[in-house]
């Protein structure tokens, strides 16, 4: 039996050294038989919020009054996205918040997603007073792409993948704090003359794991 278990363990262990032989997602599918989540594959925008200086801020207060304020941010955000009924609030863990609107062909999202954007900075000063701290502030990061989107084990949680998130995630940490930095591939999908916000060109960033560099413009109010 231990003999059969090692044999077991060296092949499972080969199988996941062949790095030069990544498997793509239908390859994973049809590889773990007997798995039943089903998955979806979509062209969406994918906006990643993060709350400045929030490590120091929680150095602060106990995790009751953290517990607190974060459940009322998390209300604040969702208020605005409920003005927007095609982008959705995939899940906020700690203080990162990320928003998904599935293209589709539905030019639409990209207007609805740089209005949501516009009204998150808008409301700054407004979690400012929230979180009684000046220095707290906001971050945000959007790109587009290709998106995997599906239940995994748990059937109550929905989980999105995909190397846009990365890149939104990327540009989110690079962003200067009250603004959003985005993807010029993005952005120039939205139509400026519907929207008074600043779009200044940046020129290109170097991400890391990103093997092509990315041409970003930073959006202001």
């Amino acid at each position: 039996m231990n003999f059969v278990r090692r044999i077991k363990s060296n092949v499972y262990t080969k199988f996941w050294k062949r790095k030069s032989e990544r498997l793509s997602i239908d390859m994973l599918y049809d590889h773990w038989s007997g798995m039943s989540h089903k998955y979806m594959l979509r062209h969406g925008i994918v906006c990643m919020i993060d709350l400045a200086n929030f490590t120091t801020w929680c150095d602060k207060y106990s995790s009751q009054i953290i517990f607190q304020t974060m459940t009322q941010y998390n209300r604040d955000v969702n208020n605005i996205l409920g003005k927007y009924d095609q982008l959705e609030k995939i899940e906020m863990v700690g203080d990162c918040i990320m928003v998904i609107g599935w293209v589709d062909n539905n030019k639409d999202v990209y207007t609805q997603m740089i209005g949501f954007i516009k009204d998150i900075l808008s409301n700054i000063s407004f979690m400012k007073q929230l979180f009684i701290s000046e220095s707290i502030s906001l971050r945000i990061g959007i790109h587009e792409g290709m998106l995997c989107s599906g239940f995994l084990s748990n059937p109550r949680k929905y989980q999105v993948f995909g190397n846009a998130i990365n890149i939104a995630s990327r540009l989110q940490s690079l962003a200067h704090i009250g603004t959003c930095l985005g993807s010029s591939s993005t952005l120039g999908n939205i139509d400026l003359k519907e929207t008074t916000l600043l779009i200044t060109p940046k020129g290109d960033y170097t991400l890391k794991g990103v093997s092509k560099r990315i041409h970003c413009s930073q959006i202001n109010i």
